[in-house]
């Protein structure tokens, strides 16, 4: 009894020294890019893997999902239904497609989990790794997740939080999305407070679901942009070998390169339709939106609502081209990084020509495809925004 409790006591003294020298080794794993993101997908109720036993997961998420189809569908009736004003159908439009983009991709994870799945598993065969560069991004994208996430629902909940505070201080019944013509009046005393938190709880459901899987996307393109960083430092390291010990591990090293490669264009195949239709339709929004607070009356409580929502699509538009720069800009580091290894030096001619094919392979650098009309860069940000 008295050795296990000083064993337990040597443990705990032990334990601040081992968190500092994993700090100081500066070494990352891939629960240090993962974990939180994968935290919020259970909430989502998705599922990489379809068993038997995670059925009653599978059926949360598509409640989330008919949810989302099911507000998509209340407001653009609900719009249609009322006499034609452009500043309302504009309006409506906007919600109805942002909620139509999270459909999209939702049934994208769903239908590709398996392929997203097999390129998950491909990142973590290259971690642990000891990189201070990537130890710092890891590190700075875990905070940036969740600030952005906190962020972004709070701006959500307060702005869907602006009919309950007009209802307590000035009794106006109204509702920040118009409803469809129902069986009963949500206006009635008795049934009003029901009906108005429903009918938020139904976007912000569909907010919550549509921002998870955004990022799960932003994730998985910093985990395939750190494969490429992985790379550059293991070829940093040659300088350190012998032309043996070089000619054994520059054959894997290609392997691994045309995995990451692979991985990339697997990610176009399953998302570039869906970053497509985001960017055009992200880009008509932020147009309506900016109609809309030109046309704004001042005294409107919903002009928070349109002004948090313009903000929120042009944060999201730059976030992916920033996340798609940043892939483009890990892989075009390959390519210096090799050319600076000095190989020049080796005696090893078959080497050197095997050098030259890769160096000449990653010039052209790893991009994520808008479908068939260019790629996500923060050039495309600018041309986005610009118009």
């Amino acid at each position: 009894m008295f050795e296990k409790s000083k064993k337990v006591t040597k443990l705990i003294k032990n334990k601040p020294k081992k968190l500092f020298k994993k700090s100081k080794d500066f070494q990352s794993t891939s629960e240090d890019i993962f974990s939180f993101p994968l935290k919020l997908l259970l909430f989502t109720g998705f599922e990489f893997s379809m068993n038997s036993k995670k059925k009653l997961k599978s059926i949360f998420f598509w409640i989330g999902s008919l949810i989302c189809v099911i507000q998509m569908g209340f407001h653009e009736i609900a719009f249609l239904k009322k006499p034609f004003e452009l500043r309302k159908i504009s309006f409506g439009t906007s919600s109805t497609a942002s909620t139509f983009l999270y459909v999209i991709l939702l049934l994208t994870f769903h239908f590709n989990r398996s392929e997203i799945f097999k390129i998950l598993e491909n990142i973590k065969k290259f971690f642990p790794t000891k990189n201070r560069s990537i130890f710092k991004i890891a590190k700075g994208f875990k905070c940036f997740v969740m600030f952005s996430t906190i962020l972004c629902i709070s701006m959500t909940f307060i702005s869907f939080l602006l009919p309950f505070v007009k209802f307590f201080l000035f009794g106006n019944r109204n509702f920040l999305l118009p409803l469809p013509n129902l069986f009963f009046d949500p206006k009635s005393p008795e049934i009003y407070p029901v009906t108005l938190i429903l009918s938020s709880a139904l976007p912000l459901t569909g907010f919550y679901y549509g921002s998870v899987f955004i990022i799960m996307t932003m994730t998985i393109i910093t985990g395939i942009g750190f494969q490429f960083m992985i790379l550059a430092q293991e070829i940093r390291n040659f300088r350190n070998l012998s032309e043996e010990e070089i000619q054994e591990k520059f054959p894997k090293w290609i392997e691994k390169h045309n995995e990451v490669f692979e991985n990339v264009k697997k990610f176009n195949e399953i998302f570039s339709v869906s970053f497509f239709l985001r960017f055009v339709t992200s880009g008509t929004i932020i147009a309506i939106q900016l109609f809309q607070l030109n046309n704004a009356d001042g005294r409107n409580f919903s002009n928070i609502f349109v002004s948090a929502y313009f903000i929120f699509e042009l944060i999201q538009i730059f976030v992916q081209c920033y996340f798609g720069q940043f892939l483009i800009d890990a892989s075009e580091s390959i390519a210096k990084v090799i050319y600076d290894c000095g190989w020049e030096n080796w005696q090893n001619i078959k080497l050197k020509k095997l050098i030259l094919i890769v160096l000449a392979k990653c010039q052209k650098p790893a991009k994520l495809r808008i479908w068939k009309f260019g790629n996500i860069s923060m050039e495309q940000f600018t041309l986005v925004s610009s118009e």
